[in-house]
């Protein structure tokens, strides 16, 4: 049987890892089987499950997952090594920072759009929206993401999850390759938040060429998850 992801303490996910895949829960949708991921043409979420490894030995499979955990940014240990050797670089404006590598200069600051380049043309784009008070920042959310999943049916993505990081939800996607390798290809997150009474859309992108990407990926998801919010 799979060992649990996480300590099995609140919420059971029953689900057949052979034949036609069927999926049994009895809590909230966060954790299937990548057997299962595979088999729909899923990258590392379907339909708002997080994906954790799973044994094929066994027709029907056992996992355990922590009813709302599981959405907060994780990186890798190679990805938080790039974000403790980084310089966290403030936006005062907004109450926002980031951890940015070495040789990243600014471009342009202004009270609502924030950008940084390093020396082999990679990005760091962000854009803020103000919303109206009663702006419903869940509903838009959702949507965020379910056409994002559409996308990643398309093939427009390479995978699409939601995502907390520091605390404010958000949709998280990278585009595939482009089909003119030299074009723009992107790592981006779109949140919602209030701050200082107002509501407001946090567009948050990394991008460079599609043929310096995977050069910049553990960047770009550093970047991204290094991200701090004034509370």
């Amino acid at each position: 049987m799979c060992s649990p992801p996480i300590t099995p303490t609140i919420t059971e996910i029953f689900f057949k890892s052979e034949g036609p895949h069927e999926i049994y829960l009895n809590a909230g949708p966060y954790y299937v089987c990548t057997n299962f991921l595979r088999a729909a043409g899923k990258v590392e979420e379907y339909d708002g499950w997080r994906a954790v490894e799973c044994c094929r030995r066994f027709h029907v499979c056992k996992l355990f997952a922590r009813r709302g955990d599981g959405r907060e940014a994780r990186p890798t240990a190679s990805q938080q090594a790039i974000i403790n050797a980084a310089t966290e670089t403030k936006w005062d404006d907004q109450g926002l920072s980031w951890s940015l590598p070495t040789g990243w200069k600014k471009m342009d600051v202004k009270k609502e759009s924030f950008n940084y380049q390093s020396p082999d043309n990679a990005f760091l784009l962000v854009n803020i929206s103000s919303l109206g008070d009663n702006f419903p920042m869940d509903v838009s959310l959702k949507t965020y993401h379910e056409q994002a999943l559409q996308q990643l049916k398309n093939g427009k993505y390479e995978s699409v999850r939601m995502v907390d990081i520091d605390g404010i939800p958000g949709v998280e996607f990278v585009e595939a390759m482009p089909e003119e390798k030299s074009g723009p290809r992107r790592h981006q997150w779109i949140g919602y938040r209030k701050y200082l009474g107002q509501v407001q859309q946090l567009n948050v992108m990394t991008t460079t060429k599609g043929t310096n990407f995977e050069k910049h990926g553990d960047d770009f998801t550093a970047i991204l998850y290094s991200m701090k919010a004034v509370k």
